[in-house]
């Protein structure tokens, strides 16, 4: 069937083919990077959290008013929420797989355990403070453990993307130099050399003696302008063509 197509549409064929799958690299390379930056800050969220932890602490042990730990405590809540819905505007979106929905889960449990003890009016222990600190810590680590181990399969996968974007430069360059000299470039080629062999010893007798006039049809065609061979085209020129025609053409001299 590709044979039987025009060369305009074979060429055509061959390059939407790797429009279509350079577009595709392109797409997935690009959702890649997405998730990446929404990994990255998604990360930063987290270590936020993290100061906010030990701020809290601190603030808790200096026996700041209550509006200040409440306004800390609103803070964590907010960043828990941007950590699960996420923000398209920053961008912000946690690589979500299995192992990061669990430690996320399990961030969000000792937050719910720990928000009412930093809210009592008199506040917890210093040495309690620094044991529940030590915990939302730890599960925010592993948190952010897992996220980085998603973004490290994604950034992998990402160098593929590269290489094969690379290849595909390389195969579409070889494939487009190939098909031109297939469709184009040889064709013309054995046409070149087709035009250059020399004619059979026959042919070129005929030629010669039609050149030079030793031919008989050439003879009687040129002796006899009124004879049925040159009759058609001699009737339709007008009087003034056919009587320059008898007339005899000048010569001009050869250059040396």
């Amino acid at each position: 069937m590709l044979k039987s197509l025009s060369l305009s549409a074979k060429l055509m064929r061959i390059g939407s083919a790797l429009l279509v799958v350079a577009l595709a690299s392109i797409g997935l390379t690009l959702w890649v990077t997405w998730q990446l930056e929404g990994g990255a800050a998604a990360v930063n969220e987290a270590g936020r959290m993290r100061m906010q932890t030990w701020r809290l602490t601190s603030s808790v042990q200096a026996q700041v008013p209550q509006a200040d730990i409440a306004r800390l405590v609103g803070e964590f809540d907010d960043s828990l929420k941007v950590l699960r819905q996420g923000d398209p505007g920053r961008p912000l979106f946690v690589p979500w797989d299995e192992q990061v929905s669990g430690q996320f889960a399990a961030v969000e449990s000792v937050w719910q355990v720990q928000r009412g003890l930093w809210l009592q009016k008199d506040g917890p222990a210093p040495m309690e403070a620094l044991k529940a600190a030590d915990t939302f810590v730890e599960a925010i680590d592993q948190f952010v453990l897992a996220i980085e181990r998603q973004l490290s399969g994604l950034t992998a996968i990402l160098n593929l993307f590269q290489f094969v974007m690379m290849a595909l430069a390389i195969g579409g360059a070889v494939i487009m130099l190939y098909t031109g000299y297939l469709y184009v470039i040889n064709p013309l080629a054995n046409l070149r050399d087709g035009l250059k062999q020399p004619a059979s010893p026959r042919a070129r007798a005929l030629l010669h003696q039609h050149r030079h006039g030793t031919h008989p049809q050439t003879r009687q065609a040129t002796a006899q302008p009124g004879a049925t061979a040159l009759q058609p085209g001699w009737g339709r020129l007008n009087p003034a063509c056919r009587h320059r025609l008898h007339q005899p053409q000048p010569t001009f001299p050869t250059l040396p």
